[in-house]
């Protein structure tokens, strides 16, 4: 799939975010699209249409972004140290070029012409003309945190370091003073006007610069610190680790107009740090992103003070999703999201969850070693038990029974009394247990001890008994998923095949697959990492996208069709009659 084709989604991912730090959300003008960046990627998400686009010619995260004033520009910069200057309407490369460094903060002057560029090396700051494409360096005078450059004319330019100092600049080049701060800088604007420039702390307070850079006062504005300071038409808009917008109005000093918070009965207060902000003039509303990844959109016009989330999203990889009584639970590392009722899971387990299913009239959910239920009405998990076993998978097998699989057994476990019973020791032949799979059947995948350097298949019968019968094909066993008739294996070789349930009792030593055809597609998807059956098509996620595979086609040359690269696949599931799958990048996609 081309990076400039608009993909569907159901569930965003959002920003990054990184704790006491401000994030970057842009709006492109005249449109429902934000851009922000994830990895080694910014993406275009338009909120309305529920559609994704991304620019993915980094190969390194990303680290900062800005937007042209008129939006015919995006510049962002990568952790290398490289600056891709880029057209957001086809996504194609206008001019690129190395910073030096890891890329901190970019600004653009509100003539879209200059560029202003801070890198993590001490004495590295530099300007970029877009039009002439020539760059010149800078003295930094220390590792910069929060640039700005003044919107009116003469061009002002002010550089905030993490050890408090203030650099100031005419123009775009020439430095002119330099003064020290009492507290950590992480935001900077000019107000409206341009005669003073507003310094946001760490501490909640505002530092005021006049035009001639020097200090005229400072002002506590919140409770928490000052993440962003916007342009907001004729006023000024913060954001702040208090979980509070604010408006404001003034010259020299802050005048309160507006404000916004998050509930103070809010489950989960220092998740709901607002870290970004950006203004949207058409709309005259405000764009706001927690630290927790919740999204919310402030109408100005609008008199309410508490903040409503818009959208709820993942920052991080998706390591499982499954669907639970109608609902589409969402999990990356210690968060959930329940994405048909648009809410953030509280109190989810700081660990990563294997499982979660219905049990009568009960949702549980598993970790390695605890049980948890889930409160619907609450939106949150509670009661989380130890179950006394460490285990890498867990199954449903009934409606009160799990099936929990370790590295040398396998229990069966009474979700209501807590009773385990062992249903499979690992033979003296094998070292450990390395993947399972279960639907009806528990399919393993098992280290030889000594024997063999690969790893074996095999298929367990209904009562959980071991016949003998094994499959070496793949060195290493990387993924296996069971379905009601067969099983279909990846290995670390990058190959996949699909076994038949009654290949297991074929008098071999060494059993074959009966569909091993897919030997030649290890350029396809990369190493296997989940998979989902629609009747005989396999949808099958790797570590560069996702291919649907038809198993019962043996003989044909090519018989996959690549669904979605470009990302790493780590989960896929049936949802409402479609294919839903989510990647590392925190998307939830939906094939169409």
């Amino acid at each position: 799939m081309k990076s400039d084709q608009a993909t569907p989604y159901i569930m965003e991912a959002h920003p990054y975010t990184s704790r006491s730090y401000a994030s970057t959300i842009c709006a492109l003008p005249d449109s429902n699209t934000l851009l922000y960046f994830h990895g080694s990627r910014v993406y275009l998400n338009d909120i309305v249409a529920k559609t994704m686009r991304s620019f993915n010619m980094h190969k390194a995260p990303v680290t900062a972004l800005a937007l042209h004033p008129e939006g015919l520009y995006a510049i962002s910069g990568d952790t290398r140290g490289r600056i891709c200057v880029w057209y957001p309407q086809n996504l194609s490369l206008y001019h690129e070029f190395e910073a030096g460094g890891k890329v901190i903060s970019i600004q653009v002057n509100s003539e879209g012409r200059k560029v202003l560029i801070a890198n993590e090396s001490k004495q590295s700051l530099m300007s970029f003309d877009l039009e002439l494409k020539t760059t010149n360096p800078m003295p930094a005078g220390g590792q910069i945190n929060t640039l700005c450059i003044k919107h009116t004319r003469p061009y002002l330019s002010a550089a905030c370091s993490i050890d408090g100092q203030v650099n100031c600049y005419n123009g775009m080049f020439k430095p002119s003073k330099s003064t020290k701060l009492t507290g950590f800088p992480v935001s900077s604007c000019w107000n409206p006007s341009g005669a003073f420039l507003f310094v946001g702390c760490m501490d909640g307070s505002v530092v005021i610069f006049d035009k001639d850079f020097e200090c005229v006062g400072s002002q506590s504005i919140h409770q928490g610190a000052v993440y962003q300071i916007v342009l907001c038409g004729e006023k000024l808009a913060t954001c702040s680790g208090d979980g509070s917008v604010k408006v404001w109005s003034g010259e020299q000093s802050l005048e309160l107009v507006q404000e916004w918070k998050y509930s103070q009965a809010s489950k989960d207060n220092f998740g709901l740090n607002i870290v970004s902000l950006c203004y949207r003039k058409k709309q005259n509303d405000l764009v706001c992103g927690t630290l927790n990844s919740q999204i919310a959109i402030l109408d100005l016009n609008s008199k309410q003070t508490e903040i409503y989330n818009a959208q709820c999203g993942l920052n991080g990889p998706i390591n499982l999703m499954r669907v639970v009584a109608s609902d589409l639970f969402c999990f990356q590392y210690g968060s959930c999201i329940v994405q048909n009722k648009n809410q953030i899971v509280h109190n989810c387990p700081d660990a990563t969850v294997l499982d979660i299913n219905q049990f009568g009239s009960r949702i549980l959910g598993f970790t390695s070693s605890s049980i948890f239920e889930f409160d619907a009405e609450q939106s949150k998990f509670k009661d989380q038990i130890d179950t006394g076993i460490n285990g890498f998978k867990v199954f449903k097998r009934n409606e009160n029974e799990i099936i929990v699989v370790t590295s040398k057994q396998v229990y069966n476990l009474n979700v209501e009394t807590l009773q385990k019973d062992v249903l499979f020791n690992l033979p003296e032949d094998y070292e450990e247990i390395v993947n399972a799979s279960f639907n009806n059947r528990l399919a393993l995948g098992m280290k030889h001890r000594v024997t063999i350097k690969k790893n074996a298949i095999v298929l367990l019968s209904e009562d959980f008994k071991f016949n003998g019968k094994i499959s070496n094909y793949f060195a290493t066993v990387a993924m296996l998923h069971k379905s009601a008739t067969g099983l279909l294996a990846g290995g670390s070789d990058q190959r996949i095949c699909y076994f038949k349930d009654e290949d297991f009792n074929k008098d071999e030593e060494d059993i074959w697959p009966s569909n091993s055809q897919m030997d030649y597609s290890k350029s396809a998807i990369g190493r296997a990492r989940c998979c989902q059956f629609v009747g005989d098509i396999a949808y099958v996620g790797g570590d560069a996208g996702m291919l649907s595979w038809d198993i019962t086609v043996c003989k044909a040359s090519k018989k996959w069709e690549k669904v979605h690269e470009g990302i790493q696949v780590e989960a896929v599931v049936q949802y409402n009659d479609r294919i839903i799958y989510g990647g590392d990048d925190g998307f939830v996609r939906m094939m169409m």
